[in-house]
Order: structure tokens, then sequence, then C-alpha cells
């Protein structure tokens, strides 16, 4: 079972005579490439009869640093932990990235809290791994104090898939196209999100398609406006569904309602959580002539939806999805729907 500490000051490793690889970055998605450099980080470990640690933080450290351009979060740190547990790590570290962290010089960082507090003895980092105050720490530090102060370097260049590197931008620019199952292919898993059922309207169900109206948190990446394909967990049960991501043009309606519509579901979930799982957009944002007429696309929307579970199969956390040869569906379209 995986050790989680949720500050620096916890951690005494290093203090216990624990030797550690560690693996330090936000991790954000823990894509492809971050699951690779991870990847080698335990078995170093296990090699060395160690503990493999990851350092990463509750929040991004642009959240603090140049709050503006901070990105939506791909992960909770709650589903970060999951995952990592998932992958084998012995021990996580994710302490909230604070201004006292920024300051501090690189070499302070080092000995402070990977050395003495971690117990580091190897550490892998990326290409663009950055840390200490004004960034002045990176793998050419690392290299270079790594025989003075008695650990050793591994240097990760980019990972690369059709030419594009593998990263957390490439994978927040193709969800904010839509492009969810592109993204899932570099995730290895389906992007996620967690969502509170509110009160809504009801028109969906005046339409034969009830749905559950989502209030999603505004700090995470929420995929282009359109319909989409989901599997959904909800009451302990995982449900194969569609949802729309939109304003309800048909309606008059401004505000952005996400609508998640679930096959075979019959009860009250007002109030509780819902984790959706995004498998392919079916179509983008469309304005009807009418009810009746949106009904009828419903319908079509629900018989691709099914297709697409079909395809998918249930999509469980942490399964690779090999689409990267698959079409994208819908993913020219420039119209709006609302389901």
């Amino acid at each position: 079972m995986i050790r989680v500490f949720e500050s620096l000051e916890d951690v005494s490793l290093g203090r216990q005579g624990c030797d550690t690889v560690v693996a330090f970055g936000s991790f954000d998605g823990l894509h492809w490439a971050h699951r690779e450099l991870i990847g080698r980080v335990i078995r170093e470990a296990r090699a060395r009869g160690g503990l493999s640690v990851v350092l990463s933080f509750s929040n991004h450290p642009l959240s603090v640093l140049a709050p503006p351009y901070c990105p939506k979060l791909l992960l909770s740190p709650r589903r970060k932990l999951e995952i990592l547990e998932q992958l084998g790590v012995d021990v996580a570290i994710l302490p909230e990235f604070t201004r006292e962290l920024a300051r501090m010089p690189a070499e302070r960082f080092l000995r402070e809290c990977l050395i003495e507090r971690i117990g580091m003895r190897h550490i892998v980092v990326g290409y663009d791994c950055r840390f200490g105050a004004e960034g002045k720490g990176d793998g050419e530090m690392l290299k270079s104090a790594a025989p003075r102060l008695g650990f050793t370097v591994e240097a990760m260049g980019p990972m690369r898939e059709g030419g594009a590197v593998i990263g957390s931008r490439a994978i927040r620019s193709l969800l904010n196209l839509g492009r969810v199952e592109a993204a899932a292919a570099l995730l290895l898993r389906p992007h996620e999100l967690a969502g509170r059922v509110v009160q809504g309207d009801k028109r969906g169900r005046q339409l034969g398609f009830p749905t559950a109206n989502l209030e999603f948190d505004p700090r995470y990446l929420i995929p282009a406006a359109g319909v989409y394909a989901i599997w959904a967990d909800a009451a302990g049960t995982r449900y194969g569904g569609m949802i729309n991501l939109g304003r309800r043009p048909t309606f008059g309606r401004m505000a952005f309602v996400p609508e998640a519509h679930l096959f075979s579901f019959e009860g009250d979930l007002y109030g509780q959580e819902i984790v959706v799982y995004f498998l392919g957009r079916l179509r983008g944002e469309k304005r009807f002539a009418n009810a009746e007429a949106l009904r009828r696309q419903l319908e079509r929307d629900r018989q691709r939806a099914r297709r697409a579970l079909l395809r998918h199969g249930h999509a469980a956390p942490g399964r690779k999805l090999d689409v990267s040869a698959e079409a994208m569906p819908g993913n020219g379209e420039a119209d709006e729907t609302h389901s």
C-alpha cells in the first residue's frame, strides 16, 4: 500500500536511513511519458532494494507563480494518488506548492528536501524539469551536483507520438478541440471529470431522455462543447451514456450546463457525485428548429453512443485505449447541439 505525505515537513525517510529513487514534477494527467518516467523509478528502486518516491504537488505551481497563466488541470490529487498506487509507487509526497517553496534556492531544495528528508540516492527527471527560485534547478544542475552530494541522475528526453511531444499541454489542446479519443491515447485512459448532480428544469425527461445536470469543478479541464459517448460511475455502478456540454441553444439558454443521460438508469442522483469518462465526440453543439427535431437527433446520438461503448468496453481507469488509427467522429463540425 502506498504511503502518502501531504507536507514535506512530515517526511523523514532520509533521516530514517532509507535509500530512495525519486521522480519529481507536476505530473498533471499522469500520461504516457509520465508513466514511462515513473516506471523507470520503480524498476531502479527495486533493483537497488530501495523505495520508489514520487514528489509532486496538490496544486499546479503556476497557480502560485502566475495565476492568470495557470492551465486547467487534468487530474485531481485524489485520482493522482490512486493511479500512482496502481502503478506500484511506494511513497507519494504531494505538498501544496507555496510562495515559500517557490523562493527556496535550488541548491537548498536539493539538499534539505530531496537528500536530507527524502533520502534520494537516484533521481529520474524529464527534459523540462525546473525547480528552485527562478527555476534555476534543472537536469544539468542535478548532474553537476550529483558527484558532490552522493546521488546519481537519469535525464529522459521528450517522448514523441506521430512527431509530436507527448505532454500535458498537447493533451489539453486535444481536449479543447473535443478530440477525446486522441487525448485518451496519450493519457492511456479516458479523460475523466467528477461532477455533482444539481437540480435542472427536466426538459430532457420531457423529451424521453432524462438527464443529470452536473456541476464540474472549474479548476479542471472540460472538453470542447458537444455531445460525447461516456461511461459514468454513479451510485456504485458503471453506466453507459452520453453527455452534452453546451448552452442548450434550442431553448434559448446561455448558461453552460453539462447534462448526462445514463442508459438503463432509473432513480434520483441529486447531490451525488458522478465520474464521467469521455470516450468519443459524437457531434458539435447545434440549435434545432423545435423540440421534436431535437428528440429525433438525440435518438440518433444514442445509437451512435451505444456503438462507441461497444468499441471501448468498460474503459476502466488505467486501461490503454488503442485508438491511434481511429478517425474522430464529428471533429470537423462547427454547429451546436443540446441533449
